[in-house]
């Protein structure tokens, strides 16, 4: 059992699974799930407090750096952070306009980058940590219609593994999970997925916790 671990994007999806499991299984001592939605995560908060856990809940905007920072201040001491924030999009590479592309990345990428950046800065003076990054097996494998998204999941992917090797001697550990299509709210407006394969939730949840 770790101390603290941090989820951020725990408001639904993949991030609320990993959350849910994290709790259920004791997995750490102080669960910190945070989330743009915060009435979603405060109500998950006092769900899992209910039965017994120890969580905390904080508003956090990835795309604010004041936000991110005031979410690390509250949670400095985490051993172990999942970043699975994200947004989705299904619109072709014809049509997706800068805008839309711009809020893709904004989350998807920069948002993940700079928590991670935030909490690995706080990791590598104590010489452990653990970070999770939630990407898609998209990136190596293109879906239509996803131009923006897999853009966004694909520079997660190259960074982590940037990172990755300039902390090797630092004890501090950054892991990438490739998902597959997953069954989640955030990709129930596309119809064109109903026909697709996909995993559940904690399907996903269990392949970052097990590392893959």
């Amino acid at each position: 059992m770790t101390g603290t671990t941090v989820v951020v994007g725990a408001a639904q999806g993949i991030g609320e699974a990993i959350a849910r499991r994290l709790a259920r299984e004791s997995w750490t001592q102080r669960l910190v799930i945070a989330d743009l939605r915060e009435d979603a995560v405060q109500a998950l908060a006092a769900e899992l407090r209910a039965d017994g856990h120890v969580v905390d809940a904080y508003p956090v905007d990835v795309t604010d750096d004041a936000s991110i920072a005031a979410l690390v201040a509250r949670s400095r001491e985490a051993e172990r952070v999942a970043v699975a924030a994200g947004i989705f999009m299904a619109t072709s590479s014809l049509e997706v306009t800068r805008a839309d592309f711009e809020r893709v990345l904004s989350v998807n990428l920069l948002g993940n980058f700079f928590v991670a950046q935030a909490y690995a800065g706080e990791m590598v003076p104590r010489g452990s940590g653990a970070i999770v990054a939630v990407a898609s097996i998209a990136s190596r494998l293109p879906r239509m219609r996803q131009a923006a998204y897999v853009a966004s999941k694909a520079a997660l992917d190259a960074w982590t593994r940037v990172v990755s090797s300039e902390l090797y001697d630092r004890d501090v550990t950054f892991t990438t999970i490739h998902m597959p299509l997953v069954r989640t709210p955030m990709i129930a407006p596309t119809k064109l997925y109903d026909r697709f394969p996909a995993i559940s939730p904690a399907q996903a949840a269990e392949m970052v916790l097990v590392g893959g």
